[in-house]
């Protein structure tokens, strides 16, 4: 077991997170969706996040962006605040930290070994960061030995 795979082991032991929230078992337009609360999160913009904005970052009606949430809501991963919004309950937390995490060793990567400037790493980084295995991720971390700090000089959380 590589180092990378005991510490993600040891992390989910911790804190109790089940295999499957890391695992982002989430339809295409839900992992979207994710990301997009994930940029919000990067930019410390307000966390409550309306149908009509998240439709406008998606491409779909406000219905189509509410319907999403609702689907969001009754995974665990949003919480309804009425009149304002959806918000990230805890374990929608966990996963934009495991997003946050695949995004920054990406980014990282990009940037150290491809040679990407770092705004083209950080944007690229995003495009794939939800299309990726967590076996290829696992590699990538070895190859960079398991990075603390990604090329903003920003903490990268553990995962």
């Amino acid at each position: 077991m590589s180092i990378y795979t005991h510490i993600k082991y040891r992390m989910r032991e911790e804190f109790a997170v089940e295999h499957h929230f890391v695992k982002l078992d989430f339809t295409k337009v839900e992992k979207e969706s994710l990301s997009v609360y994930l940029q919000r999160r990067m930019t410390k913009r307000n966390p409550l996040l309306g149908a009509s904005d998240l439709g406008e970052q998606l491409g779909v009606s406000r219905p189509r962006a509410y319907a999403i949430q609702k689907q969001l809501e009754k995974k665990g991963v949003l919480h309804n605040d009425k009149g304002q919004g959806f918000h990230l309950t805890g374990k929608g937390e966990v996963i934009l930290d495991s997003l946050q995490h695949r995004w920054k060793v990406l980014e990282t990567y990009f940037f150290t070994d491809v040679g990407l400037k770092l705004e083209k790493a950080s944007e690229e980084a995003m495009n794939i960061l939800l299309h990726i295995s967590e076996e290829f991720l696992e590699k990538i971390c070895e190859k960079l030995d398991i990075p603390s700090f990604c090329p903003h000089h920003q903490r990268i959380p553990l995962h």
